[in-house]
């Protein structure tokens, strides 16, 4: 049989060719595209150039620092705060107000028993016979024309009773009678007036105008003032605090809480001058009635003298403006030309 040979294949359609061709274009993009993608992300990044790091330099050393000094000082407790508010709170029970038909003051209790102290002039009315430079004995109660009365900050109101009176150095003792004569009462701590220094912080309780129990701070102004009381000899200290009728007889504490004087006067035509007994010129006084020699003793008692060093005598524009009408200053005993009112 004859062989036949075979024939061409058959060509796919032109149609056909042009859809491969579109695919695997579309196909190459793709794969380019993504190609691409993968390089930009897997590309590390651009080197960042460095500065070369400063040449050092020795800093020289500094030389060390003293500590803060530690102030010693009362005023200030350990941790920087006031003291005042402490001070106030451990002496308020001591002080009492002192009241009567014709006395208006404050005193402060100096020992246990109720030794209460106060200024001359806060009883003056109260006496009997004024003339008399100094009163004495418990059995002289009838010396007092009126009773006195004291009354604590809590309210509570005792009887008190005359010991001594001392007009020169405008000083008074009274003794409280409470319903139990073993009752024992808070008192001050005596301090040491002549260890004050000007400038130095205290605090004055009393009842100015009325207002019981009230507080004033400030500092010492000067110390040994003169020529104010009728033993004109005797310094007094200068304060700045607040100081108005009603205050007489009153306390001076340092900020330890300590008694340093008792208030007797300020300048009338002035503010912010007050003038106190120190407590120092009224020791011999006190050791001597609480020794229980009595009155008498006391009477004769020495008194405090203060070094020439401590000692200044006001100016004489500054006693004729201290000078006192007879409304400032008590009809009993007699005020000086220099007076100053009495509180």
């Amino acid at each position: 049989m004859p062989t036949t040979a075979p024939g061409p294949e058959p060509r796919p359609a032109r149609g056909e060719s042009l859809w491969i061709a579109a695919g695997a274009a579309v196909l190459g993009v793709l794969l380019g595209g993504v190609a691409v993608l993968v390089g930009i992300q897997t590309a590390p990044p651009a080197p960042v150039p460095v500065d070369s790091p400063a040449p050092s330099v020795p800093v020289p050393a500094l030389p060390p620092v003293a500590p803060p000094a530690v102030c010693d000082c009362p005023e200030v407790r350990g941790d920087g705060g006031p003291s005042l508010v402490e001070a106030v709170e451990r002496t308020r029970d001591a002080v009492v107000t002192l009241s009567g038909t014709d006395a208006l003051g404050a005193g402060v209790l100096v020992d246990e028993t109720g030794l209460v102290l106060t200024n001359y002039h806060v009883v003056a009315g109260q006496i009997r016979d004024p003339k008399q430079r100094v009163l004495g004995g418990v059995t002289d109660a009838s010396a007092l024309a009126q009773p006195i009365r004291a009354r604590f900050v809590d309210g509570r109101e005792l009887p008190a009773e005359l010991l001594v009176a001392d007009r020169d150095r405008d000083i008074a003792l009274l003794r409280l009678r409470p319903a139990d004569s073993a009752e024992r009462f808070a008192f001050a701590t005596r301090g040491r007036s002549h260890e004050l220094r000007v400038g130095e912080s205290v605090f004055a309780v009393g009842n100015p105008l009325g207002l019981e129990h009230s507080v004033a701070q400030g500092i010492v102004a000067a110390i040994g003032r003169t020529g104010l009381l009728r033993s004109r000899q005797t310094p007094l200290l200068q304060l700045d605090a607040a100081i108005n009728l009603g205050n007489s007889g009153g306390p001076i504490f340092n900020l330890r809480g300590q008694l340093v004087g008792i208030t007797t006067a300020t300048l009338e035509r002035a503010q912010g001058i007050a003038f106190a007994i120190p407590i120092d010129h009224i020791a011999a006084l006190l050791e001597a009635l609480r020794a229980g020699h009595g009155a008498r003793s006391a009477r004769s008692a020495p008194r405090s003298r203060p070094t020439a060093s401590s000692t200044t005598t006001l100016a004489r524009s500054a006693t004729r403006t201290a000078s006192a009408s007879a409304a400032s200053c008590p009809a009993a005993p007699p005020t000086p030309p220099a007076c100053a009112r009495t509180t």
